[in-house]
């Protein structure tokens, strides 16, 4: 599906196995449901409106979300949202949701996937960080790749996946985002992390940037922080511009003082 336009509430199909929706429209006043017992791949790219709800898909093996600015679920305050007693119509709208809800509804669809690739620009990731409240698990997960809007609060949404999701052995952040000091401010958004975690499933951090810049050193130090052994991060410094790999290292002799 391309370019289209969903207007049923409810999309419901027993023996779908791969669903593609790209640049499509999805609803702004409520959020439509995702049905696919049999669905197997599930890509859902920049579409308009506010996420679905994914209810029961669980056969899923690979996700793939990418949002865009025309995501309906964000916050023209502020890229963490307002929590005030007059929050603006699209908080107002992700609370009421969240509280009548009482539960995960988007990460949950996808928890049972081997392969989930979520990326966004950073000022438009607000959805995936309040879904993530909820702690799902992701049981099956095997790789995962993430991109830069996962750099807020202290690698919170990081750490989390990687302490929910017991069977992941590969994690690859894609950092290629111009630099903004907003994205390793401290502070956890929803999780005071502390401590070290089990994290010997882990066999891989793949870390892809331009430059070995101050993010970059903010994610080894906190990765180191929480148990995660600096001979597991290999870091690859790519031109994005022309797609070539300009140097691979494992950062072995990382400092982060």
């Amino acid at each position: 599906m391309k370019d289209c336009i969903t207007l049923d509430d409810n999309m419901a199909a027993p023996s779908l196995e791969r669903l593609s929706m790209t640049w499509c429209e999805l609803p702004e006043e409520h959020r439509n449901s995702i049905s696919l017992p049999s669905l197997v791949h599930l890509e859902l790219i920049e579409c308009f409106g506010r996420l679905p709800v994914l209810e029961s898909l669980p056969s899923l093996e690979t996700g793939i979300v990418r949002l865009g600015e025309n995501s309906g679920d964000q916050c023209f305050r502020s890229v963490r949202g307002c929590y005030t007693y007059s929050p603006c119509q699209d908080c107002h709208f992700a609370i009421d949701f969240a509280i009548a809800r009482g539960r995960s509804y988007f990460f949950e669809g996808l928890s049972r996937a081997t392969h989930l690739e979520l990326s966004s620009p950073f000022e438009y990731a607000l959805i995936f960080q309040r879904d993530l409240s909820w702690c799902p698990t992701f049981p099956m997960l095997k790789t995962l790749v993430l991109d830069d809007w996962c750099l807020d609060d202290d690698l919170s949404a990081v750490i989390l996946f990687i302490q929910q999701s017991p069977n992941l052995e590969k994690l690859t952040l894609e950092l290629f985002e111009v630099f903004d000091s907003l994205m390793v401010r401290e502070g956890s958004y929803y999780h005071p992390w502390k401590g070290t975690f089990a994290s010997d499933h882990l066999k891989m951090v793949e870390i892809k940037c331009e430059e070995f810049d101050e993010r970059v050193k903010k994610v080894l130090k906190i990765l180191s922080t929480f148990g995660i052994s600096l001979e597991k991060i290999h870091i690859r410094l790519t031109d994005t511009s022309s797609g070539s790999e300009c140097f691979h290292f494992v950062c072995t002799g990382f400092s982060h003082s």
